[in-house]
């Protein structure tokens, strides 16, 4: 193969946004000033460091610790960069594609979304890749200067890089969510708030990390098999975000959610036996540790998968109506998988149901591990969080299928939702202040205002012991609550099931397809000869 054609064809191959997105970055003076402004402040910072080294200590004395006291500052600086910069700019030139004014150069083009995200995304990467280049080779003077050793420097890098993916990808779901200008700036103040909270969780992290040491002389297994599971579950949860940002851009008309559900199931059935691994094979006689986190880690996606399921379709169109199959039995597979709000919410609670079974059996088949009064802890968190995702989630769909009509868009329902979970979370308490002052004063009965409040439930739900305490009125008033909201949501299910058919249906014995089939144009006629009558054109329907 000639050169050129070689070369042609690897051009062939990028993806253009990926070129775009860099070009413009390349071409601007904003990343060559960022970049430059970059290094004079690690220069800035090492120089510093070392001469207030030299004139503490003096030349006699040797700091074996040095290095792990500017390790901190550069990685800080480090994940500044890349976990806030950089996806605040990628998510802000996605949010003003999705804009109304410019909605059309996401479908104008031939692209298929996927690549649109993808290319997004490995901008982004090669963006914060430039970064660490520039940093990296500041944080391995830490290793000349004493206190940290190579493996954990690289151990540190990798864990900040995963962390970049991570907030990289969550900020382009949430700017890939359809809103107006103020729910948009809502979601760029969650999109702040979640970025800001992985940055202290990852540097915080890392700095324990270092505080207590890793010794991987020993290579022990059990570090390892941490570093495996943490790999893992951020891939995975950077996958299950990439299906879902790909599935929230791509045409309405289109099935654009099953790539996203089978993901979900895919990296449940994955990381739980991953789990059980590790679980199976820890020291001494193991610990539920891993499995539970599993459950609540699975239990927490399927509910967000519950808060994207009902901003979707409830009845379906010709394009993916010739989908459905015609046989019955796989009529029900393919509606659990297909786009479609009841479908996405029965198929989330069933992983949810499963998800806490595998938990609670596993508990019961190895009762001699360490770690079971943590792991039925866990269990009764993840069944709570459920249960308040689900009721919020179906009322705020009751609410905006009967009281609101046509008035709020199906994609507005998790907007009802947020305003829901404001509601039910301030004004019972509001109510409860007014007329029941002495009793939150002085703490005597049952705090019923808080049942509603989500946020008060799961913090103190390990706080509160016994059978007739605060846990047992949230989990009574929380199952109430899933029942009526589910005996209410009835005709809502039903209707799509029954609704979910295929284009061929009979009339009258006969199989008649439900498309529009364009017949050919016939040729043109022969001229009339003079005198002839003109001819006429019958239409048959």
């Amino acid at each position: 193969m000639k050169a050129p054609s070689l070369f042609d064809r690897i051009d062939d191959w990028i993806n253009p946004i990926v070129v775009k997105e860099l070009r413009q970055a390349v071409q601007s003076r904003l990343v060559v000033t960022a970049l430059l402004i970059y290094l004079g402040i690690q220069v800035f910072v090492v120089g510093l460091f070392l001469m207030l080294r030299e004139a503490r200590g003096g030349a006699d004395g040797i700091d074996w610790g040095a290095g792990t006291r500017i390790f901190p500052f550069l990685q800080g600086l480090l994940l500044f960069t890349c976990m806030l910069l950089i996806p605040a700019y990628v998510s802000v030139r996605l949010a003003s594609e999705r804009s109304d004014t410019n909605v059309d150069l996401l479908f104008i083009s031939a692209l298929r979304p996927s690549s649109i995200i993808g290319g997004k995304f490995l901008a982004a990467i090669v963006l914060a890749l430039l970064v660490f280049s520039a940093c990296a080779p500041f944080m391995t003077f830490a290793y000349l200067l004493r206190g940290l050793d190579m493996p954990t420097i690289l151990l540190m890098l990798g864990i900040d890089f995963l962390g970049v993916l991570y907030g990289t990808q969550i900020a382009l779901f949430l700017a890939a969510v359809p809103a107006n200008r103020a729910l948009k700036f809502l979601l760029s103040f969650i999109t702040f708030v979640g970025l800001a909270i992985l940055f202290g969780t990852v540097l915080s992290g890392t700095s324990a990390m270092m505080a207590f040491g890793l010794d991987f002389t020993d290579a022990s297994r059990e570090i390892w098999l941490g570093i495996g599971a943490t790999v893992l579950g951020v891939l995975l949860n950077v996958g299950q975000f990439f299906f879902w940002t790909v599935a929230i851009i791509s045409p309405p008309s289109s099935n654009r959610a099953p790539s996203g559900r089978l993901f979900l199931v895919g990296s449940i059935l994955a990381s739980g036996a991953f789990a059980a691994y590790w679980s199976a094979n820890h020291r001494g006689i193991g610990e539920h540790g891993p499995m539970y986190v599993w459950c609540v880690v699975s239990v927490i996606l399927c509910c967000l998968q519950i808060v994207i399921s009902i901003n979707e379709r409830t009845s379906w169109g010709p394009r993916v109506a010739r989908l459905i199959p015609r046989n019955v039995s796989l009529r029900l597979p393919s509606f659990l998988f297909s786009s479609g709000a009841a479908g996405g919410v029965l198929l989330s609670l069933g992983l949810i149901g499963l998800t806490l079974l595998a938990n609670e059996g596993w508990r019961a088949w190895r009762p001699t591990m360490a770690g079971a009064d943590s792991s039925a802890s866990a269990a009764r968190f993840a069944v709570l969080f459920a249960l308040y995702v689900y009721c919020y989630a179906m009322t705020a769909v009751l609410l905006r299928t009967y009281a609101m009509g046509a008035s709020l868009p199906r994609q507005g329902t998790w907007v009802v939702m947020v305003l829901l979970i404001g509601i039910g979370s301030a004004f019972p308490y509001l109510i409860a202040y007014v007329f029941f002052s002495d009793e939150m004063r002085y703490h005597s009965g049952h705090e019923w205002w808080l049942v509603s409040n989500p946020f008060v439930a799961l913090t103190n739900l390990s706080a509160y012991r016994g059978s007739d305490d605060f846990a047992t009125w949230t989990f009574g008033f929380t199952a109430a609550w899933a029942v009526i909201v589910t005996a209410l949501s009835g005709p809502w299910f039903f209707g799509q099931v029954l609704g979910f058919r295929p284009l061929l249906r009979r009339r009258g014995g006969d199989e008649i397809l439900d498309v529009v089939l364009v017949e050919p144009e016939p040729p043109p006629a022969a001229p009339a000869p003079e005198g002839a009558p003109p001819a006429t054109s019958i239409q048959t329907g």
